[in-house]
């Protein structure tokens, strides 16, 4: 069925595809929507932000994927469940609010973790910084997290265990802190980061060569 030219199923449960003819800058998923469809708001350009409704459980992979215009998004209290590079990439992107009832996912100052803050999900990449610091509680970077973003320098805690894969590519990083603590480094973390300058550990040089030799 559509509502407004916005296509779902039958019973309005599933949000499929939001057009690209339509010229809005703000949308309000309506109430009943339980699932948002890959892609169904990927590579718009005219949405500027997006509230999600509470009956929203679910955000399937790329749903809001290369969302050219969108800097905000709210995550209601019912989601349970966000797909890879979901809201990735979105090009004006700032800040992601998450509802203090939601019992999977928080947020920190626009930025997007699980509800113990010991996974980072998502930075927007539109959020400029010079220097960011990851909090101390954070145990794992998720992949893609911060994909394109636009920060110079990143400082992570001495907790962290894990940094997923392309965790950082396409961003503007000039320098990362990588702890000892790292036992696990992905492929291309790092990958196509044209302005990096310096990475420091804080390993030895025996630790750094089997900590880095499988990552791209």
């Amino acid at each position: 069925t559509c509502e407004n030219c916005v296509f779902f199923n039958k019973d309005k449960t599933i949000l499929i595809y939001y057009p690209d003819f339509l010229k809005d800058e703000t949308y309000s998923i309506p109430e009943g929507v339980v699932t948002i469809k890959k892609l169904a708001f990927g590579n718009y350009e005219y949405l500027k932000e997006i509230t999600t409704p509470s009956t929203l459980k679910k955000i399937e992979e790329s749903a809001f994927y290369q969302c050219e215009a969108l800097e905000k998004i709210y995550i209601g209290e019912s989601v349970s469940e966000i797909g890879t590079i979901s809201i990735c990439q979105s090009g004006k992107l700032t800040e992601i609010s998450v509802s203090e009832d939601n019992n999977s996912f928080s947020s920190l100052e626009g930025v997007l973790f699980n509800k113990d803050k010991t996974k980072l999900i998502i930075y927007p990449n539109a959020k400029k910084s010079s220097l960011y610091e990851v909090p101390k509680s954070v145990l794992e970077i998720e992949r893609m997290a911060f994909s394109n973003a636009e920060i110079l320098k990143i400082i992570h805690p001495e907790t962290i265990t894990k940094i997923s894969e392309n965790a950082f590519h396409f961003s503007t990083i000039k320098e990362i802190s990588i702890p000892k603590s790292v036992s696990v480094m992905e492929n291309g973390i790092l990958q196509w980061c044209d302005n990096l300058e310096k990475i420091y550990y804080e390993g030895t040089k025996a630790e750094w060569k089997a900590l880095s030799e499988d990552s791209y």
